[in-house]
């Protein structure tokens, strides 16, 4: 006998062919609104369905207060019932609102292994299932897989049908899913790689300005971004403090042997009690009395996602802690070190031949492994930068092949092409 749920998606999936003749895209965000990470996915995400003839667009809400832009010809829906209590008749609700769509894309990012909460993947998991007895093309676009995933997610994403493209967003990941769950799983990049800069605020171009100028002069810029998820989830104060100590006394042996180089502290999340701007404040306020007033740069805040990659533009090389900004300085040729966590590093290291600038575990981490990665990173930014630029048109390609399960391959190209002449911030000036 045919359940309720049943009944009601295949009424959906005969109204929606009868009501809906052109493409119209419901988008499941990773999370709430908070992380630029996420923020960047999403607009990405956004930019590439209205260049490619979508022309109705909603996002799925987990909560009453959810914004996730601010564009008014773009719906969002309220999920709350089934996103953060999993009711049933949030699936009904699903389905009410899957009637005006055709597609459907699941940001996987880095919650399908269940990490953070398998009663949340599951959910989000149960959606996907529902979308495709809808009728909707259906995709679970570029996500991380690490090597500890929750038995049960796994399971559930076994049992999808093969009709719901997965996109795996690194190497890693990919052979993880395919030996996992026995099925296709298609290679990817991460949706962030296609977001463009932005530098139409008077703060971020003058902020760009001082940068260029201190290059002009001869300086040598050196990002770093500091994020406590690298120490656990929980990490005690104690901790915290040793890491910021440990990148200080490192930051201070730089400046002795490049007394040209200038640290720029970048946030790239502004959620918690420990976030980033806190990190990086904290940082650059222990340098203060030990370093020149040109060796220390903080960017203005807030800064929107598509901000900071403009700020990432004129750097040297970068080290980071989270895999975004990395991805933020990648996608414009700068070269990373990174401290890596919950296995999202390996993958996109191993894509620019960076595995050897990979410290993988921040609570083991020695102040002399760290000077001696971002020496070797310094040393040879020049030759990394040209490998990077190299390898920078296949991966915006692999991003734009998030969305090949509903656009031909042609449209896939022009789509990398047009990413690949936009993804540079310009040399502006404030005025």
């Amino acid at each position: 006998m045919i359940s309720k749920l049943d009944s009601h998606a295949l009424l959906c999936r005969f109204r929606r062919a009868l009501q809906h003749s052109d493409r119209a895209a419901l988008i499941l965000p990773p999370a709430r609104p908070g992380s630029l990470g996420d923020q960047a996915m999403l607009s990405a995400t956004l930019s590439s369905l209205r260049r490619t003839g979508f022309n109705r667009i909603g996002i799925l809400n987990y909560d009453l207060a959810d914004l996730y832009t601010n564009d008014p010809s773009i719906q969002h829906h309220q999920l709350k019932d089934y996103l953060c209590f999993e009711l049933e008749e949030g699936l009904m609700r699903f389905i009410f609102h899957a009637q005006a769509y055709t597609h459907f894309f699941l940001i996987g990012a880095d919650v399908m292994d269940g990490y953070y909460s398998p009663s949340e993947t599951l959910a989000k998991i149960e959606l996907a299932k529902l979308a495709k007895r809808c009728g909707l093309n259906t995709s679970l676009l570029g996500f991380s897989f690490n090597a500890n995933a929750d038995a049960g997610c796994v399971d559930a994403l076994r049992t999808l049908p093969t009709t719901i493209a997965m996109y795996a967003r690194d190497p890693v990941s990919q052979h993880r899913l395919v030996k996992l769950l026995g099925r296709n799983v298609a290679p990817s990049a991460d949706l962030a790689f296609l977001l463009e800069p932005n530098t139409a605020r008077l703060e971020v171009r003058s902020f760009l300005d001082k940068l260029h100028d201190l290059k002009a002069s001869g300086r040598m810029l050196l990002g770093i971004n500091v994020a406590y998820l690298v120490l656990g989830t929980t990490p005690t104060g104690t901790q915290v403090d040793k890491l910021l100590e440990k990148i200080r006394e490192v930051a201070l042996a730089l400046a002795t042997q490049y007394p040209n180089i200038t640290f720029v502290f970048y946030a790239h999340d502004k959620r918690g009690p420990i976030n980033d701007s806190i990190l990086a404040n904290r940082l650059a306020d222990s340098l203060r009395g030990e370093l020149a007033e040109n060796q220390i740069m903080l960017p203005p805040e807030p800064l929107e996602s598509d901000e900071i990659k403009a700020l990432c533009a004129p750097l040297d090389c970068a080290l980071t802690s989270r895999m975004h900004f990395g991805i933020a300085c990648l996608s414009q040729g700068v070269p990373i070190a990174a401290i890596g966590y919950q296995g999202k590093f390996e993958g996109l290291m191993e894509r620019f031949d960076l595995a050897n600038m990979l410290l993988p575990d921040a609570n083991e981490l020695k102040i002399e492994a760290l000077a001696e990665l971002m020496k070797h990173l310094i040393a040879t930014r020049a030759h990394l930068r040209a490998s990077v630029l190299e390898k920078l048109p296949g991966i915006l390609q692999l991003a734009a092949s998030n969305f090949s399960n509903c656009l031909p391959p042609q449209t896939i190209a022009e789509l990398a092409r047009q990413y690949e002449g936009s993804s540079f911030a310009p040399e502006c000036s404030a005025s």
